[in-house]
């Protein structure tokens, strides 16, 4: 594909405390890439639908209705390209390949095997665990003997989490066996060791080509607020570095993919894998590094990888804020 002017679809997941989707329309706004921009969301009352230069309400994207949905407006609007920061991601990637045949335009997503890891907790501790990578003891809530070992060996507080979920859904903070009982009845629970403070929490950027060569790294030391990263400063720190780079190697990423991790007793530990575009997308390239461009140009327009600037300093403060759209979408 040459360098001409494109149409963009970006599909946002639509709750408030996600920032991926919001943050791929400020980073391609940010870029040189000469496009418009077509954002959709299931909720017409989602404030950023409407950073986009065209607006539409789509069905939800854990439904079938969707792909059809997703093929329709792509040829009736001709879409070019489609970044999805739907809940579904493992259902798109599957389906790429019909769905760009069927649709005419590339969707900008990960392998299905690598976002099968890492949209499933479960599934991302046992990988890193028989890769032989630094992370937090863990043990699936419904599994009673394992959930004892773990009490037993790292004593409280603990962290439930879901197996599939973003941001801190669904997350707890477990402090005695009350919390403990509380959290494993619910299915799908992971149950996990307590690692680190939260003034050592790290978001790695991994920008990995196609032919599996990492081309960036960008690290924050970030707070967080319900699950947003909130106050985020650069940090390079060459441990964290190194681990979150060895992972995204090691796990098959192309494109952007993000580590979280914490320092642990003073070494990195990886607490989650996120195979696609982060909240802190637009935080990094207002920062001087813009992956999302760099992804353009590379698996869009088929252009040879090059290294992204290497970012030393900076701070990036998030805020609610507020949008008035003229005509809001029906």
């Amino acid at each position: 594909m040459t360098r001409r002017p494109i149409n963009v679809l970006v599909v946002l997941d639509g709750r408030v405390t996600t920032c991926s989707g919001p943050g791929t329309i400020k980073a391609l706004t940010m870029s040189a890439i000469d496009c418009t921009i077509h954002a959709a969301a299931p909720d017409p009352g989602y404030g950023p639908l409407y950073l986009g230069d065209r607006v539409a309400v789509c069905p939800d994207t854990g439904g079938d209705g969707f792909f059809q949905w997703l093929v329709d407006y792509c040829r009736e609007h001709r879409i070019d390209v489609v970044l999805c920061d739907a809940s579904d991601f493992i259902g798109i990637a599957a389906r790429r390949a019909d769905l760009e045949r069927a649709s005419g335009a590339r969707i900008l997503v990960q392998p299905e095997a690598v976002i099968a890891i890492a949209e499933n907790k479960l599934r991302t501790g046992r990988w890193l665990d028989e890769n032989g990578f630094a992370h937090p003891a863990f043990a699936p809530g419904d599994d009673v003997a394992a959930v004892a070992a773990l009490v037993r060996d790292h004593g409280y507080p603990l962290i439930a989490k879901p197996y599939v979920g973003r941001g801190s859904s669904g997350m707890a903070i477990l402090r005695n066996h009350e919390d403990l009982s509380r959290a494993t009845q619910r299915p799908d629970m992971l149950i996990q060791q307590h690692v680190g403070t939260d003034d050592t929490e790290y978001t790695v950027n991994c920008f990995v080509d196609r032919d599996g060569k990492v081309r960036g790294l960008f690290s924050f030391r970030r707070r967080l607020w319900m699950g947003m990263s909130v106050h985020c400063v650069v940090d390079r720190n060459e441990s964290v570095l190194a681990l979150a780079e060895a992972i995204a190697i090691a796990i098959g990423a192309r494109g952007s993919t993000n580590v979280q991790l914490r320092l642990h007793e003073g070494a990195p530990v990886c607490l989650e894998i996120n195979a696609r575009f982060s909240g802190t997308t637009a935080m990094r390239a207002s920062l001087g590094y813009n992956d999302l461009e760099h992804a353009f140009a590379h698996f869009v327009f088929d252009e040879p990888a090059t290294s992204l600037p290497v970012i030393t300093e900076g701070v990036a403060l998030r805020y609610v804020e507020e949008i008035y759209p003229d005509t809001p979408a029906e």
